[in-house]
This record gives structure tokens, C-alpha cells and sequence, in this order.
């Protein structure tokens, strides 16, 4: 504002001369109102500018916070065996090794008191482990992939009270992490599946 005081100082000092009293005091009283409605424009620009910024930087806040809500619901909780990405807890994916040999350790190292026999499905379609106890079947824990419609043997184990356990080895989403597999197993031959 200095240089255009100083420059209406300039103006008004020229003009002055040649201008009567009452026509100087029109044009300063005219260059006041102008200023002045300038003046008022600018605060006016300011609180809207403001007012913007204060409204874009909820909007950015909002969005954030959608994303990072997206983002949690995208990340496997742990102790689940299910979800988008894979926990860092042991699992069927990160197991080194295929996952015939990932389902017979945790049987063969959590149950160590029975004796496991193991049997693959024709086709490639996946395993039978039968825990052993004697000649009883204290567990069947069956591994398919999740095209199969086999159902026969979890009828005959719930005719006959055996213990049944079904996994998916290839179900998009579906972990099997240790923990899981073994939680399962127990609470079957609790009796609580």
C-alpha cells in the first residue's frame, strides 16, 4: 500500500492545481471509496481463500483417513488365518516345502502321542491324515483343493463319531497358518467341531 499512497499523493498533488476545492475534495473522496472497496475485496478474497482451504483440507483429511481405513481392512489380523495378505506367522504359503509335508509336521510335531497315516487323493486332489491312536481314529484332517465335492468321508467320520477336520490348500484368502490347522484339530476331537 506505501507505493499507491505514494502514488495518489502524486496524482492528487498534480491535479490539485488545476481542480477547484470542491471538485478535489470529489476525487479524493472518490479515490477513498475505491480504496477502500479494494481494500474490502481483498479481506473479502482472503476469507474465502481461507475458508477453501480450511474446506480442501478436510476433504484431504477425510479421504486420508478412508484410505488408511482401506488399507487396515485389506491387512490379515494376526492370529486369523484368513485375509488379503499373508501374516508373518508360520503358514501353508511360507512353508518351504509343498503342502502335503506343511500339514504332516504340524500333525506329526503337535500330536506327537499318535501315530499318522497318510493317503493322497487320486488326481492330485488333495490328502487324508488319520491320527492313530491303537487301531482308533482319534482325527481325519482332510486337505482339498476348493473345487472339490467330496463328502463321502465326512459322512462316514460323523456315522461314526470320528473326529473330521476340512481344509483348503489352494482357497484364495485362506492361510492355514499353524495356529489355525492346529486349533481346529484340537477342538474336533474335543468335540467342539
Amino acid at each position: 500500500m506505501g507505493l499507491l499512497s505514494k502514488f495518489l499523493k502524486k496524482v492528487a498533488d498534480e491535479t490539485a492545481n488545476d481542480l477547484t476545492a470542491k471538485e478535489a475534495k470529489k476525487v479524493g473522496s472518490f479515490f477513498s471509496d475505491k480504496i477502500s472497496e479494494i481494500i474490502g475485496e481483498g479481506k473479502k478474497a482472503d476469507q474465502e481463500l481461507a475458508a477453501h482451504q480450511a474446506s480442501a483440507s478436510a476433504a484431504v483429511h477425510e479421504a486420508v483417513n478412508e484410505a488408511a481405513e482401506a488399507v487396515d481392512e485389506e491387512v490379515t489380523i494376526p492370529g486369523n488365518s484368513w485375509g488379503p495378505t499373508m501374516p508373518l506367522e508360520e503358514n501353508q504359503f511360507n512353508f518351504p516345502g509343498p503342502y502335503t509335508a506343511y500339514f504332516e509336521k504340524i500333525l506329526s510335531e503337535e500330536f506327537p502321542e499318535y501315530r499318522l497315516e497318510k493317503e493322497m487323493i487320486p488326481s492330485g486332489r488333495g490328502m487324508v491324515c488319520t491320527l492313530m491312536d491303537g487301531d482308533r481314529r482319534a482325527l481325519v484332517l482332510e486337505v482339498l483343493n476348493s473345487s472339490s465335492v467330496r463328502n463321502q468321508l465326512r459322512r462316514t467320520c460323523r456315522l461314526s463319531g470320528t473326529p473330521y477336520v476340512r481344509l483348503y490348500h489352494d482357497h484364495e484368502g485362506w492361510w492355514n497358518t499353524r495356529a489355525y490347522v492346529v486349533e481346529r484339530a484340537k477342538k474336533a476331537m474335543a468335540g467342539e467341531n
